[in-house]
């Protein structure tokens, strides 16, 4: 069952450490999200339920580092109509639960909001599709890219910047961009600040209509002529898997060729 769930449950659900027992392994993998639980509010916040438990969540928010991101996705003049898909987490659904998952909030968005969206942006990382070393952990951070061609999402092409919008001082993670403001790197560099780089991401991009309906036929034709659309190919989708290295190789555990030449 599909609900609109608080910022706090929301962000309970995204932050918590969690174990399960999945994968081609068999293994009892540890999970959360790992770019942490996100804004501490959004716009909206959707929730999957089976039975009592909450299973999958999506939050929306508007796109971040200003309108930037949105004219580079959908135009200069259709940026307003933009909203973002800032986290999105499934824990103990089918791949098949998740894409509906997706199809049901993204057609309920403008009714939910009450806010004339048209569109709702995600950029997923290319390069998390495959595996690597976390500090003594290793993971799967098992690309979205499929999972949102198959609830509908047509592809927007890959951004050129390698900024992550992110810094660390003191310890802590911040954002370049915060409340309304955005943070002059060098500034930041001056204090001691460590900004964050990363690889270009893939943009994906709803149409917020019912398929096929004229509506959608009307914002998808203003739509920039990089949005196409691009059948699913063979990559990883959630949910994300999460284990020690120390008890596979404790195990002694036989990994498949094209986990090992990764790890």
């Amino acid at each position: 069952m599909l609900k609109i769930i608080t910022d706090c449950t929301a962000r309970d659900f995204l932050g918590k450490m969690r174990s399960t027992r999945r994968g081609f392994l068999n293994q009892k993998f540890k999970q959360s999200h790992p770019r942490g639980p996100g804004s501490l509010s959004a716009v909206v916040n959707y929730g999957l339920f089976h039975q009592e438990s909450l299973v999958a969540v999506a939050r929306l928010s508007p796109v971040p580092y200003g309108k930037s991101v949105a004219a580079a996705a959908v135009g200069k003049e259709l940026a307003n109509f933009c909203l973002y898909l800032q986290r999105e987490y499934a824990v103990g659904v089918t791949h098949a639960e998740l894409v509906q998952f997706i199809r049901e909030y993204t057609q309920r968005i403008p009714r939910d909001t009450g806010r004339d969206y048209r569109y709702l942006l995600s950029l997923d990382d290319p390069s998390e599709q495959r595996f690597f070393f976390r500090g003594a952990e290793w993971c799967s951070t098992a690309a979205t890219g499929n999972t949102y061609l198959e609830s509908g999402a047509l592809y927007g092409g890959r951004t050129r910047s390698k900024g992550s919008g992110r810094y660390i001082l003191n310890g802590k993670m911040g954002n370049l961009y915060h409340g309304g403001k955005n943070f002059k790197v060098d500034e930041l560099r001056r204090l001691g600040a460590q900004i964050i780089t990363e690889t270009p991401k893939d943009r994906y991009i709803w149409v917020l209509a019912p398929p096929n309906s004229l509506l959608y036929l009307a914002y998808r034709n203003v739509l920039p002529a990089h949005v196409m659309e691009r059948e699913p190919g063979t990559i990883w989708v959630q949910p994300r898997l999460i284990t020690r290295l120390k008890r596979i190789l404790q195990n002694q555990l036989v990994l498949p060729e094209f986990v090992s030449k990764h790890i």
